[in-house]
């Protein structure tokens, strides 16, 4: 960075964004801001790491319990407010979902393809 300003040389133009620049290189995060940065990263990766998707075709689909059951026989339960109108069997599916406490798959979003 040194370099650059002094390769600037005398050209006011040049040499303030450069040593601006440097000023802020120069500045550390406090340790407050580092410690919430971490837990705020942390948070967002175990977000991303509990939604897993699947792409399949609907074998099944239970009305009444709004379970979907996919033609290699793994089971998902819709939430009441997902849109079912559209849900045929032999529709491809993808699905994102989250895994339970209690084991039951828990649908999120679902994309149908016909």
């Amino acid at each position: 960075m040194n370099q650059l300003i002094a390769q600037a040389g005398r050209n006011r133009a040049l040499t303030a964004p450069l040593q601006a620049a440097q000023a802020h290189c120069k500045t550390r995060m406090s340790p407050v801001r580092l410690v919430i940065a971490a837990a705020f990263t942390l948070l967002l990766a175990a977000a991303a790491a509990a939604a897993e998707t699947i792409t399949g075709k609907v074998d099944a689909y239970d009305v009444e319990a709004r379970l979907l059951t996919l033609e290699d026989g793994q089971e998902f339960f819709l939430p009441e407010d997902m849109p079912t109108d559209k849900l045929d069997v032999g529709d491809t599916v993808t699905l994102i979902y989250d895994e339970q406490e209690n084991g039951n798959l828990l649908v999120t979003k679902m994309k149908v393809s016909e």
